[in-house]
């Protein structure tokens, strides 16, 4: 009688075994909007990278036009090389941002996951 209870319709089985499945869906779909996170994330982190790899190609070519003594326009580059060290500047520390984005997401992803696996035990 009390093995009939637990596995019938209203019995307390399957309403856990529910619960389980709803429990596993949701962390799928945790998983997945995660991992989009993280590769949205690495995407703009590999875009800024290019982009300061390409600035600091522009740079070496200004540096060895600025150590030419027949160049007239050496102030002007002088401006340009500082201007792209800044805008280098700017570029590592978005870089460092989005490292630090990524790394808290990855950790945050990682305890919920724990937590509700702690949970389900």
């Amino acid at each position: 009688k009390e093995l009939t209870k637990i596995t019938s319709q209203e019995g307390e089985l399957p309403m856990i075994l529910q619960k389980h499945k709803q429990e596993v869906k949701s962390l799928r779909q945790q998983i997945r909007r995660t991992q989009l996170n993280n590769s949205e994330l690495q995407k703009k982190m590999n875009d800024l990278s290019e982009e300061l790899w390409k600035a600091n190609e522009r740079k070496k070519k200004l540096e060895i036009l600025t150590k030419r003594r027949d160049l007239l326009e050496r102030e002007q580059l002088t401006i340009q090389i500082q201007d792209i060290y800044e805008c280098l500047t700017n570029r590592d520390r978005k870089i460092q941002e989005l490292e630090r984005v990524i790394e808290l997401s990855q950790k945050t992803h990682t305890q919920e996951v724990k937590s509700l696996l702690a949970k389900q035990k």
